[in-house]
């Protein structure tokens, strides 16, 4: 997307600045929201443009998809070849064929056509609904943004005025300190801890995200009252805390497998540093997943109903990905980046201490081997990635596969699950008669292919269909050979 930095008379470096992060001019930082709101100026007309171009609306609002083979999240199959159509926003009917004049028709040709997907890990910023879109993301959580903005994004999604998924939104609350995450909603009191979920409710949220430098004994303060509001609750385990008294506190879901491998470091007492990384990427390999804790955390997440939200892509990088490579995660896709994008790429992973190299790769594998462990025990599992949107949801979901989960498991945790877990299911989550249409069509078999997910060629949300290749043309991604 266009990167935009402001320039003094002499064409000198005068500030780069968003709601996230902004670096401007000793003396001038007053200026730095007015700057930034000319900027979101700019991106949004750029957006809405962008959705006008890119979003096919059928003809009469019907449309047919001949020859599809539609993948059933219930029970992991194909259908034979069949028909789908579509009437305004909703499936229509299945196995119905049509009059080829009152719709417009796409021949799938034998193409698997999947609900559409979910990331349950996100923070959105504008280009990134372009970006899920192309790769098949129809619906997305946000775990934490600048909530003015994260609404308006939600609000112009909504309108048809932006592309992107269908937006679930979580609020991000920190306690204050020199820690603090990327939120302006902190608590450091239950009076406090009490506004930052009446402050989310109020705007609708439906979870509220706990991060790193809240008060262990407001956790429970914020998971009741946030539940009281019908609210969702997840996040990090803040300092002072381990997994499992999170999850006696109230936790519906963890973000992130080392929060989930920290349960077992108990000397790891402040994940607000960089500790919560270099301490599980020295110990996690030596972690013995069949030991008693662990088996006994394990049934304790089960009895609880706690989800888990892996980002395993994340860790992939930090643990693996050395400087001067094309990092794992990305290493399939770099080459089809523009050129700032495919060099961040390499620019490797956490520092790596000498002769730990191998001890660091083993401990990703153990994190694998935990994944799988989750999924086998009867854990839920839910696909987030926390970072590159579209594109890294397809190797969250590869390393799935490759953790030993099935692939048409994990294609249901892509698609049905999340919709089960967010309440959304009886719309999304399945591709039958009455449901929204929101679904994706895909140039291979991912059943036996996990890698074929990222062939999507057709992208319908809402009815409207959308070409992954158009929108890659338009963000400088190279087509797929």
């Amino acid at each position: 997307s266009p990167f935009e930095i402001w320039l003094d008379d002499q064409q000198n470096l005068f500030g780069s600045v968003s709601a996230w992060q902004s670096t401007i001019r000793e003396g001038f930082e007053a200026d730095a929201k007015a700057l930034i709101d000319a900027q979101d100026a700019r991106a949004g007309a750029r957006i809405t443009q962008l959705a006008a171009k890119y979003t096919h609306k059928p003809t009469a609002s019907r449309l047919t998809i001949l020859n599809a083979r539609i993948f059933d999240p219930r029970s992991g199959t194909l259908s034979a070849p069949t028909t789908i159509n579509v009437e305004g926003n909703r499936i229509g009917s299945i196995g119905v064929p049509q009059e080829r004049n009152a719709a417009d028709i796409y021949d799938a040709a034998g193409k698997v056509v999947l609900p559409g997907l979910w990331d349950m890990h996100q923070h959105l910023s504008d280009v990134d609904g372009l970006l899920d879109i192309a790769a098949g993301v129809t619906s997305a959580r946000d775990l934490g943004n600048d909530s003015d903005t994260i609404v308006e994004l939600k609000r112009k999604i909504d309108a048809g005025l932006a592309i992107g998924p269908r937006l679930v939104l979580a609020g991000l609350v920190d306690g204050p300190g020199p820690f603090q995450g990327p939120t302006n909603i902190l608590a450091a009191t239950e009076d406090e801890a009490r506004k930052a979920v009446d402050f989310f409710a109020g705007r609708h949220y439906e979870g509220l995200k706990i991060y790193s430098s809240v008060k262990p004994e407001l956790v429970p303060v914020l998971a009741k009252y946030a539940h009281e509001h019908g609210m969702r609750v997840s996040g990090h385990i803040p300092a002072g805390m381990r997994a499992t008294q999170a999850v006696d506190a109230g936790y519906d879901e963890i973000q992130h497998a080392n929060m989930v491998l920290l349960n077992f470091m108990p000397d790891v007492t402040d994940t607000r540093t960089p500790a919560r990384f270099t301490e599980v990427a020295k110990r996690s390999a030596d972690l013995d997943l069949a030991s008693d804790e662990v088996q006994a955390f394990i049934a304790k997440l089960r009895a609880h109903g706690t989800v888990i939200d892996p980002t395993l892509s994340i860790f992939e990088n930090m643990f693996t990905a050395r400087n001067g490579t094309v990092s794992p995660s990305y290493a399939m896709v770099a080459d089809r980046m523009p050129p700032q994008v495919r060099r961040y790429f390499l620019s490797g992973g956490l520092p790596v201490p000498e002769g730990m190299d191998a001890r660091y790769r083993a401990s990703f594998q153990k994190m694998l081997d935990l994944v799988r462990e989750l999924n086998r025990s009867g854990v839920q599992i839910v696909a987030g990635t926390d970072s590159l949107a579209g594109f890294t949801l397809h190797r969250e979901l590869e390393l799935y596969v490759k953790a030993g989960i099935p692939n048409a498991e994990v294609l249901r945790i892509a698609t049905l699950v999340p919709a089960q877990i967010l309440k959304r299911d009886k719309d999304l989550g399945t591709i039958e008669p009455g449901k929204l249409a929101d679904f994706i069509i895909v140039d291979g078999n991912p059943l036996e292919t996990i890698s074929d997910m990222r062939r999507v060629v057709r992208v319908v949300k809402d009815g409207n269909v959308f070409v992954p290749a158009e929108i890659d043309r338009e963000l400088g991604v190279r087509p797929q050979s």
